[in-house]
Formats: C-alpha cells, structure tokens, sequence
C-alpha cells in the first residue's frame, strides 16, 4: 500500500470513529430526553395527586374556620393551592396563604413551598418555608405531617393581629362614660343613639350612659 492510500485510510478510520461517537451521543441524548419527559409526567402526576388529595382538603378545612377565607378554585395556578382572606375589622391585613410545588433542579425532586404574605407587616411570622421530597418516593404522611405544622403556625399568626396595636388603631375607641380606651371588638356592651354607635368597656357605664344619653353623647364623662 502507498503512502497516499495508507493516509487515507486512516483518515477514513478517524471519520468512522468519529461518526460512531456522533450518533453514540445521540442515542444518548435521545435516552436522556426520555428519561426527562418521564420524570415531568410523574411530577405532574404526584403533584395533582398531593394537591388533591393532601393539600388543598386541609387549606379549606383552615378556611372553613375563617368566613372571611376564600380558597382559589382549581386551575388558578398550575400546581398551586392558595386561600385569600379578606381584610375585616378584627383583621385588617391582605392576606394570602399559599402551597405550591415544583421540580427540583435535577427533576429527579419535588419541591413543598409555603408562602405566607400578611400586609402591612407588623410583627414577625414564618412566611416562607420548603420541602424536598424524592420524585418516586413520595411519603404523603410526611408531607401531611408538615403542612399540618405550617398551617397551625399561620393560624397562631394570623390570631396574633386583634393583638398587635398598629392594626387595631381603626378599631379604637372611647368609653363616652368613663373615658377609657378600649378596642370596639373587646367592648362590653354598645348602643346606637342618634345614628352614631357607643361603646363601652363595662355593661355598667352603657346603663350610666342610657340614663342621661344627652350628657354623655355631648362628651362630658364622668
């Protein structure tokens, strides 16, 4: 064999290997593609079921308790369950409650995400916490388990802003009676004279106040 044709052929050898590791490479990707198009299946899968069967039933039984509470119909948000409650007098925050879960980074995890937004903030509270779960090893006792503890802390939040002065300051008033400072919502007893609303710490200054309405309306307590 001449130098040329040796030459040749082993830059035919090179081209073959080179094309064997070509489509090696792409059997590979193809297999890896699979693999992923798999895992996203059985996220989708494992995360409707968790939603359905784990997560949504206990943030409307939270909701249940609250009737300023609204829980987001399905398909709000892909993979999401959140509850809204409405600003009230014993309440007055935006508030919203939400589960979410992801794919982890390796799509090979499930991500629990607690998100807990109450506005303005006032007080310190866990508003954000997460779970990583393996994708085919779902325990849904763990995830029960840890949705229950970050439930009861949102409820000891959110009980905590009738407590908490800056959010009550629209709710406070004076006992006409005896001068006192008092919280509508704590009052002992009320009456409507007038089209205006009094209140009052104790039941004996609103029997005070209905005996001589026109002294203590006039702002004269004793």
């Amino acid at each position: 064999m001449d130098e040329l044709a040796s030459l040749e052929l082993r830059i035919k050898e090179r081209l073959a290997a080179a094309e064997a590791r070509r489509r090696e490479s792409q059997e590979a990707l193809k297999r890896e593609m699979t693999a992923h198009e798999e895992r996203a299946a059985l996220f989708e899968q494992t995360a409707s079921r968790l939603i359905d069967q784990v997560i949504r039933p206990r943030i409307a039984r939270v909701a249940s308790c609250f009737p300023n509470a609204h829980v987001e119909k399905p398909g709000a948000a892909a993979n999401r369950c959140a509850c809204r409650f409405d600003r009230t007098a014993d309440y007055p925050a935006s508030t919203k409650l939400e589960i979410g879960l992801s794919p982890g980074g390796d799509t090979h995890s499930v991500i629990a995400t607690y998100a807990l937004e109450i506005l303005p903030v006032f007080f310190e509270f866990d508003g954000h916490d997460q779970l990583v779960l393996p994708l085919d090893a779902i325990d849904e006792v763990t995830v029960a388990s840890w949705l229950d503890e970050k439930l009861l802390g949102f409820v000891d939040a959110y009980l905590r802003l009738p407590l908490v002065e800056q959010y009550q300051q629209e709710n406070v008033v004076f006992d006409p009676v005896c001068g006192m400072r008092i919280n509508m919502g704590d009052a002992g007893g009320s009456v409507e004279y007038q089209g205006r609303t009094y209140y009052f710490c104790v039941e004996q200054c609103r029997d005070k106040f209905l005996r001589d309405p026109v002294r203590y309306a006039s702002g004269q307590p004793t």
